[in-house]
């Protein structure tokens, strides 16, 4: 019975990484070039790397330097990826702790001085010489209060409080007066990009952000009183405004914010 020949494809261009790989899978040797009936010429095999793929890549083994490069670029672009991302989570953490800190700072701030602002003139015994509010301005304001009830103001005893914002700071002071100036230790660093005492202080050039701004019983605007000593007495309420600035992580930027709040002294 004559043999027929088996028709196989042309041959190929595949990878010579795929070529490796097949190469050995021929399951068609020299020895044994029957299937199905069929006989197949010496010259092809079903997976004959020499009939499909050619006798130049035939021996290697491995990649190419080519292959090489490109597995190695995809790796550095994939490492990159990761590393940049780490590094931007850990700012991003590190902002956030700042931002946390300078939330708190702020808000203890604000709460110790609505503390002492509330107590303002307190005078249980009636004493002549408390009238509350001694000095206020725009950046300063100095408070007396009976916190003792000694029925005087005494030394020591924190019953003479002042407030200044000088230089980007919130000064408190204790003790100060008309002729004796106490040192004053920084309380809060605030801004550096409103310090300009010349350019209206801790507030806008325009002034209408003033760190301490102050009404009458009617919620009118007193303006400065300390200008016209009358109207001190005419205070009964205070708002105080405290902006506050921290830089980021790497200079990337600043977390700004500002605290707002209106004291209604109990005892003005």
């Amino acid at each position: 019975m004559p043999t027929r020949e088996a028709t196989l494809p042309a041959p190929m261009n595949v990878n010579p990484l795929i070529a490796t790989i097949i190469a050995p899978l021929d399951l068609v040797t020299r020895k044994n070039r029957t299937m199905s009936g069929l006989r197949l010429p010496r010259t092809h095999t079903i997976f004959h790397s020499r009939r499909w793929f050619g006798n130049k890549h035939m021996g290697q083994k491995g990649i190419t330097l080519i292959e090489l490069i490109v597995v190695m670029a995809i790796a550095g672009i994939i490492g990159w990826l990761v590393v940049s991302t780490f590094i931007n989570l850990n700012d991003t953490l590190s902002d956030q702790d700042k931002t946390v800190d300078l939330q708190s700072a702020g808000r203890e701030t604000i709460d110790k001085m609505v503390r002492v602002l509330r107590e303002a003139g307190l005078n249980p015994r009636e004493d002549e010489d408390i009238n509350g509010i001694e000095e206020a301005t725009a950046t300063k304001l100095r408070v007396v209060l009976d916190s003792n009830l000694s029925g005087g103001i005494e030394e020591g005893e924190e019953e003479r409080v002042t407030f200044e914002f000088v230089n980007g700071s919130l000064r408190r002071c204790y003790d100060e007066d008309e002729e004796e100036t106490p040192s004053c230790a920084n309380w809060v660093i605030m801004s550096d990009s409103i310090s300009d005492l010349d350019t209206g202080g801790f507030y806008l050039p325009d002034g209408t952000n003033k760190p301490f701004r102050y009404f009458d019983a009617d919620n009118a605007d007193l303006g400065e009183p300390d200008a016209d000593p009358d109207l001190l007495e005419e205070i009964k309420a205070i708002e105080v405004r405290l902006e506050m600035s921290d830089d980021k992580v790497k200079q990337r930027g600043d977390i700004n914010r500002v605290f707002t709040t209106t004291v209604r002294g109990r005892n003005l």
